[in-house]
Formats: structure tokens, sequence, C-alpha cells
């Protein structure tokens, strides 16, 4: 299957729980929320998408983020967790986020897109010498499911967690 990335919107009881758990209990309890939330607004799996979307926007894997609200919106703001990769933006970060991501003309990224220099850089998934149209068909839905999840979310007062494993 590989490694995923799911977004979840949670309100300030649910964050502050998932951020008070161990390691273990916090991966059950957000699979949990996963399966539960599955299919509302601002719940967003992107599969396997999110590193090669992380360095289409950043130009750095996502396993080394970077200070940046296009970094973050991959793959969050604030880490709770290191094994599985687990963070969280919080509602009042979300703004600098969605307007990050609305600033980018993904078109134009696509069209000068390199996919030699994703396997340059060991991007995950090892897929980047496959047909270039079918994997920019695949990072535009990636980036446009992940602005529609931050869009539904914006303005509601819940969080985004973020979980890649």
């Amino acid at each position: 299957m590989g490694l995923t990335a799911q977004y979840v919107p949670v309100d300030d009881q649910t964050l502050g729980e998932l951020v008070a758990l161990d390691a273990d209990e916090l991966y059950d309890r957000f699979a949990a929320l996963d399966d539960d939330l599955y299919g509302t607004a601002g719940h967003y799996d992107m599969d396997t998408g999110w590193d090669g979307l992380h360095f289409l926007l950043t130009g750095t894997s996502a396993w080394t983020p970077v200070d940046d609200p296009l970094s973050e919106a991959v793959v969050g703001v604030h880490r709770v967790c290191d094994d599985p990769w687990i963070s969280c933006t919080k509602a009042d970060e979300l703004v600098l986020r969605v307007a990050a991501l609305r600033a980018v003309d993904i078109d134009v990224m696509l069209r000068a897109v390199d996919f030699a220099a994703f396997a340059d850089h060991g991007v995950y998934p090892a897929v980047w010498s496959d047909d270039p149209v079918r994997l920019k068909a695949d990072l535009a839905a990636s980036f446009y499911g992940l602005l529609t999840a931050y869009e539904a979310v914006l303005g509601t007062g819940q969080h985004i967690v973020v979980q890649i494993g």
C-alpha cells in the first residue's frame, strides 16, 4: 500500500486529546478518527502523493520540511509525533497556508516539472520514471484535493491533523 497522508479536521477538544496521547495511543485514536470522518468536509486522503506534491511546491522532500507555508500545508505546522508522522495546523494558522496554496499556479508548475529531479532527490514513491502525463494528473489531483480540504475547514474553527504513515 505504501505511505499515505490523511488530513482530518478536528475541534479544540479532540486536538487537545490527541496531543496528550503517547505514540501508540495517538496512532490508534487517529486511525479511528480518520475512519469516522472519512468523506466529511475537510477530510482528505492524499494517498502516496504527499512527498511529490511537497517537492513540486518547495523543491525539497517532505522528509525535511522547510519553514514555508506550502511545506506546512502538506506536512502540518506543529509536529505531534515522529513515528508515525502526526502533526497539526491550528485553525488560526490555516489562513496563511490557504493563501499560499491559492497563489500557486499549479498548471505553470506542472508544465515546467522535471521528474528526473524527483528521482534524483529520492522523492517518495519511486515512480518518477512512469508516464509523465499520469504523474502530472496525480500531482494536480493531490494539489486540488489538499486545497479543497483546507478551504472547507477555513473559518470553521477546526484544526487540521495530518498523518503520514
